[in-house]
């Protein structure tokens, strides 16, 4: 017959431990607020409304599917993947207000003259980022955004039918 096994588990008397204390609330450095909040200061407004207006001024032609504190966004009649063809929009960051332009990402040929100043906004390939209101840099995006819209409305259908999706 075969020999039982002995149970090895093996009881032990557990220590008394003060109680722990509750763990403290992490922090992170991003703040507690969406990153489309409306512009706080006076100087940080300026700027959001004079972006707002640059495009404002373009959009004779175009959609405006979005208007408001948090931001503007323009379209364009042509569809691209059953939608309309998103163009540009403002958008507000956490200090400064961004100037989104897709005509500058299908046409980079644009920005070969933008002066070195308005080169230093750009973030990526068709954002421009700004915390004040400069004139001169206001009337060279302003300059570039209708040669963008003209151009997208240009060239913009045969592009939009190249890639099939029109």
């Amino acid at each position: 017959m075969a020999a039982a096994k002995k149970s090895t588990t093996r009881k032990t008397a557990k220590k008394a431990t003060a109680p722990r204390k509750p763990a403290a609330k992490r922090t992170t450095s991003r703040s507690s607020a969406p990153r489309t909040a409306a512009p706080a200061a006076a100087g940080q407004a300026a700027v959001f409304a004079a972006l707002c207006a640059i495009l404002k001024r373009q959009t004779k032609s175009w959609l405006i599917s979005q208007e408001g504190p948090r931001g503007m966004q323009v379209l364009t009649k042509q569809e691209f993947g059953g939608k309309p063809f998103w163009l540009a929009g403002v958008r507000w960051g956490k200090s400064y207000a961004s100037f989104l332009m897709i005509s500058v990402y299908m046409f980079p040929d644009l920005l070969k003259n933008i002066s070195p100043e308005l080169r230093k906004r750009m973030q990526g390939k068709s954002c421009f980022n700004f915390r004040d209101a400069d004139p001169v840099l206001m009337r060279e995006l302003e300059a570039l955004t209708k040669a963008g819209f003209a151009r997208v409305k240009r060239d913009g259908p045969a592009m939009l039918k190249k890639y099939g999706k029109a």
